[in-house]
């Protein structure tokens, strides 16, 4: 019965896990978009990761608005915001140097 009961905990556990660090469409959409933007410019590696959509009680919700990190060439990344409106996604520059951690 304990085997049974700890295989039950690991699989929902891994189930948790791997719907958390999975990336949604918006959020593909977004971290596209700041890679075509930052494509053209110098010093950029192409990286981009950005924050996911709210999920409170692990409940998607619809969100317009991501904040992408970008890395460069000398290791240092680059925020940028992209805000989906009616004419597709915006990118712009949110802060210089801000770190390359994501943000919550």
């Amino acid at each position: 019965m304990r085997r049974l009961t700890a295989f039950v905990v690991l699989a929902g556990l891994a189930a948790v896990l791997t719907g958390c660090s999975t990336e949604d469409r918006r959020q593909a959409d977004a971290r596209v978009a700041v890679q075509e933007a930052v494509a053209p410019l110098a010093g950029y590696t192409g990286e981009v990761h950005c924050t996911g959509s709210p999920k409170p009680w692990f409940v998607p919700q619809q969100t317009s608005l991501f904040i992408c990190v970008a890395r460069r060439d000398d290791r240092r990344c680059d925020w940028f915001r992209a805000t989906l409106g009616n004419a597709g996604w915006a990118v712009g520059m949110q802060r210089r140097d801000g770190g390359c951690v994501v943000p919550a």
